[in-house]
C-alpha cells in the first residue's frame, strides 16, 4: 500500500481475505496503528461479502 500511495497510483484498496489468515478485525487493528499517510479507503472481501475496514 505504501508504495502505491507514494507513487500516487492508488489511495483506495480492496483486500481479498478469503485465503488469508487475517480477519477483518485484525486488518482494522493494524490499520488503526500503522495506516500509511494518504490512505483514503480499504474494503475487505470475505466469502463474497464486502465491508469497509478503513476509515
Amino acid at each position: 500500500m505504501r508504495q502505491k500511495i507514494g507513487k500516487r497510483q492508488a489511495d483506495r484498496f480492496v483486500v481479498n481475505l478469503d485465503e488469508s489468515q487475517f480477519s477483518e478485525d485484525q486488518l482494522r487493528e493494524f490499520l488503526a496503528r500503522k495506516a500509511p499517510s494518504g490512505l483514503r479507503e480499504v474494503l475487505a472481501v470475505k466469502n463474497g461479502a464486502v465491508s469497509r475496514v478503513w476509515p
